[in-house]
């Protein structure tokens, strides 16, 4: 299994060649990780890695989070 560093260097090496498809700088876009029913532990790590922004479908899964 591969640890979040290497999920996140993929998703990294994937988004910056789609913009160079598209012909877009790579900081013009912004990575939003999808927190959905994942533990706050996940959260962490990836914060931990440089993610800083994440989403929440539902306020009543976002709201224990935000606490931690």
């Amino acid at each position: 299994m591969s640890t979040a560093e290497d999920r996140l260097s993929a998703i990294r090496e994937r988004m910056n060649a789609a913009c160079t498809r598209a012909g877009r700088r790579p900081g013009a876009v912004r990575l939003i990780a999808v927190s959905k029913k994942q533990p706050v532990s996940a959260m962490q790590a990836l914060y931990a890695l440089g993610v800083r922004d994440f989403g929440e479908s539902q306020v009543q899964e976002a709201l224990p989070k935000l606490e931690q």
